[in-house]
């Protein structure tokens, strides 16, 4: 029986594996995939934070990310200033960075293999797996889930819903002109959210929509905006949908089974990012683990300190985050356009320049909300979109698989 199995090979799972096996545990990940790393759903832009704050070298990144463009539904345009340190990383590389890693501390990894059912019991779990076809059951003490957002695999399993999914659509292109990550806005490609370009290598761009309705359509429409179709040089394309957890959960751990990664809903709010969120995550849960850990059992009244723990390290920025999309969820063309030329004048932007961070975004929101002509707009805003704030319930609802695999 081992310690901890661990579900879900991203970078919280893999994270967490490394953590606990480097300490002695004896740990297993279980990878649905044959390979760790794919299929894609991410964009790959993370902020310097992660390799300051985490032992992982630098090698997945593939360029540094100097500025970002942002575009007015009528095509005005400001620059977030370039002290924002940011890269965009190849995920399939930094997954098996991580992973190496993990192997190399005693982790065992088995792939294909996917985990269908937990079963608990007083002492243990029992985690029923199709490997590859085959059906086997691994039993280990604690079950961490790190299955990523498409899965509802925690949310059968007592782990809280978040308040509410958006959905995303992404591709890769070549496109022309791309020296700088380009965010889009407006309601006919990103309604009450925004669209981006981010350029990867040579002149490959990943290109993207978040937002809460059909993620693929608003892609669609972009990529034939004048924003995108004269620069596209590679017209057959493929489009990845996925779906992104949004606002903080009731609880993320229901007794020997414990969420983490977007599994947890531990991704930004105003984004959709969650590598870095995730690895907070996931390096929380470990030290609570290894904490709890005596006589060969763990404690579970102690690994409960795992849910407050997390949610007073991120609980304010993912909050912050669902207020600012339910102000700007029913946001028309004309007054994002108003609310755009404010932000472009000198004194916005040097706040901007000061307290902006790519990934703690809270100072940044609170700042501008002294403002005193942003603050008019945020008490318009919100008396606007009053009727519209009341708190979502998400639904525990199957994935049909053809939403979100590759389709051209």
């Amino acid at each position: 029986m081992y310690d901890v199995a661990v579900v879900g090979a991203g970078p919280a799972g893999n994270w967490v594996s490394y953590l606990l096996s480097r300490q002695g545990f004896e740990v297993l990940v279980l990878e649905e995939h044959k390979d760790i790393g794919l299929p894609i759903h991410c964009t790959g832009v993370v902020g310097n934070d992660l390799f300051e704050e985490f032992d992982v070298p630098k090698d997945a990144c593939l360029r540094e990310l100097n500025r970002f463009k942002v575009f007015s539904p009528s095509l005005e345009s400001f620059c977030i200033p370039a002290d924002i340190q940011a890269y965009v990383i190849d995920r399939y590389a930094f997954d098996n960075l991580l992973a190496k890693k993990s192997k190399a501390a005693g982790t065992t990894y088995i792939l294909q293999a996917k985990a269908l059912d937990v079963t608990t019991y007083e002492d243990r779990v029992r985690i029923e797996v199709d490997c590859d076809g085959e059906s086997r059951f691994f039993s280990a003490k604690l079950c961490v889930l790190a299955t990523g957002s498409m899965s509802n695999l925690p949310y059968r399993h007592g782990i809280g819903m978040p308040n509410y999914f958006l959905k995303t659509a992404q591709t890769e292109a070549d496109l022309e002109g791309l020296p700088d990550v380009e965010v889009y806005l407006g309601e006919e490609i990103a309604p009450g959210s925004f669209a981006w370009s981010v350029p990867s290598c040579h002149h490959q761009a990943r290109i993207g929509v978040i937002t809460k309705g059909n993620a693929k359509t608003y892609l669609e429409r972009l990529l034939q905006s004048t924003f995108l179709r004269d620069r596209i040089k590679s017209p057959n394309y493929k489009i990845r949908c996925s779906r992104v957890p949004i606002g903080v959960p009731k609880r993320t751990m229901a007794g020997r089974v414990i969420g983490v990664g977007d599994a947890a809903s531990q991704v930004k709010s105003t984004t959709g990012g969650g590598i870095y969120y995730g690895m907070i995550g996931a390096q929380i849960l470990a030290d609570t683990i290894m904490r709890s850990a005596s006589n060969g059992d763990f404690g579970l009244s102690k690994l409960k300190s795992y849910d407050t723990l997390w949610k007073q390290r991120l609980g304010t920025e993912l909050k912050t985050g669902v207020y600012l999309r339910h102000l700007f969820e029913n946001v028309d063309d004309d007054y994002l356009d108003g609310i755009f030329r404010l932000m472009s004048q000198s004194n916005i932007q040097q706040i901007i320049s000061h307290k902006g961070d790519f990934n703690k975004h809270k100072d940044l929101i609170l700042s501008l909300a002294r403002v005193p002509e942003i603050r008019k707009v945020v008490l318009e805003l919100a008396r606007r979109n009053l009727p519209f704030m009341k708190k979502r319930k998400s639904k525990v609802v199957p994935i049909r698989d053809e939403h979100f695999l590759e389709v051209s």
